[in-house]
């Protein structure tokens, strides 16, 4: 699985559990009551910035690497392969 595919999938899944989770009792400030050291940020910002910082992301994004690394490796040394010769000779009288 790409990088891109493992992100957009994760991304789906947080968005549907937002809203499937969205029906029940919501409690929230109303939009009129911000005050000045609150920061207001999009949905998208916050995945975005969780999917950056999140430790088991950047584990996965690890593995991804490690494994597409050892496919690559596995594939250009298919076709080498472990060949030696021994050649003797001599004078016979």
């Amino acid at each position: 699985m790409s990088h891109l595919t493992f992100v957009r999938s994760l991304v789906a899944a947080i968005v549907v559990g937002v809203l499937l989770g969205a029906g029940g009792d919501v409690v929230a400030q109303s939009v009129g009551t911000t005050t000045a050291d609150t920061v207001e940020v999009s949905l998208e910002e916050t995945l975005v910035r969780a999917l950056e910082e999140s430790p088991e992301v950047d584990q996965r994004r690890a593995q991804e690497q490690f494994a597409t690394a050892r496919r690559d490796e596995a594939r250009a040394n298919r076709f080498l392969t472990n060949v030696s010769l021994d050649v003797a000779s001599s004078f016979a009288p």
